[in-house]
């Protein structure tokens, strides 16, 4: 029985290369054959190379150079990214919110060189998925390795990461009415991304703290099905207004749901009287299960300021 061939993934430069020498020995004259046996390739990978007469699939040339749209890439991808395995070398973000898909599929394609595709559906999540060895490389980094990158543009990696794994939060006292506090999250298994994130934070002047909040082998459903948690799962919290209002300010949300609500919610605490605020807040949004959700009908809502006092207070 022949042994299993072990499949060994060429790097984005040994392709790029392989490519160019295939295509200037075969402009030569040389044989398939010949080509062969002067690379010490396959046949058939010869006659693949002189095919490809541009980069595709895995031979794309990614900008891996420090700037912004690398930056948020790698600061969504722990909560978002997907691995699809050392064979298969694939970027792939599945996302449950229709509008974030769009985003990261135009910043994927842009730092790749690629043409956009298609957004898929997979398991009712949207899925963004490239053939790139190259970034997926450098997206499989350790942590450490990511760190620079995240200190550069430490804006940028907070507002993937928030993207991917945060929400803006309201504070109601329970039976009274009142809108107390707002706050800004993100919940991650990982702690070293959520210390990494509270340290870009006070970076930018604003404090943070990371709290547990549910442990390892609790029941957690999503989307109508109960899965039990195998880690224990932690989030970094930024509490105090001042700080809410310079996370909007200086990281802010792509995501256009989790912006508007930032946004409503930082104009909300200019109302100086907590009952006033739960007013106004309950003007533009309704609960629809365990979730606040923005009405259809309010999409100018009145400006902040005193509103009629209801029976809740």
């Amino acid at each position: 029985m022949e042994a299993r061939r072990h499949y060994r993934h060429r790097t984005l430069e040994e392709r790029v290369k392989i490519r160019s020498e295939v295509a200037r020995l075969r402009g030569s004259g040389m044989s398939v054959k010949e080509v062969s046996e002067v690379l010490g390739i396959s046949r058939r990978d010869v006659s693949y190379w002189t095919r490809m007469n541009e980069p595709s699939r895995t031979v794309y040339n990614p900008d891996l150079s420090p700037r912004p749209e690398l930056t948020y890439l790698v600061g969504a991808y722990p909560g978002d990214g997907r691995t699809a395995g050392q064979q298969d070398k694939k970027v792939r973000f599945k996302v449950a919110d229709l509008e974030f898909a769009p985003l990261l599929n135009d910043l994927v394609a842009k730092v790749i060189g690629a043409r956009l595709k298609s957004i898929s559906l997979d398991g009712g999540f949207h899925s963004v998925s490239y053939d790139c060895a190259g970034l997926y490389d450098f997206l499989q980094q350790p942590l450490s390795a990511q760190i620079p990158l995240a200190e550069t543009f430490p804006a940028e990696f907070l507002r993937g990461f928030f993207d991917a794994e945060g929400y803006a939060s309201q504070t109601i006292r329970s039976g009274s009415g009142a809108l107390t506090a707002i706050s800004v999250g993100a919940a991650n298994c990982n702690l070293d991304y959520l210390d990494l994130a509270r340290r870009l934070l006070a970076t930018l002047e604003m404090s943070s703290e990371i709290r547990m909040t549910n442990k390892a082998g609790q029941p957690r459903e999503i989307r109508g099905r109960t899965y039990i948690r195998k880690r224990n799962a932690f989030q970094v919290r930024v509490d105090e207004t001042d700080s809410v209002e310079k996370f909007q300010d200086r990281v802010g949300f792509s995501v256009p749901e989790k912006k508007q609500k930032l946004a409503d919610l930082v104009a909300m605490m200019s109302i100086p009287d907590e009952w006033d605020r739960y007013n106004h807040f309950t003007d533009l949004y309704e609960k629809k299960g365990r979730k606040w959700m923005r009405r259809t009908d309010a999409s100018i809502g009145r400006p902040p300021g005193p509103a009629p006092k209801n029976n809740s207070k």
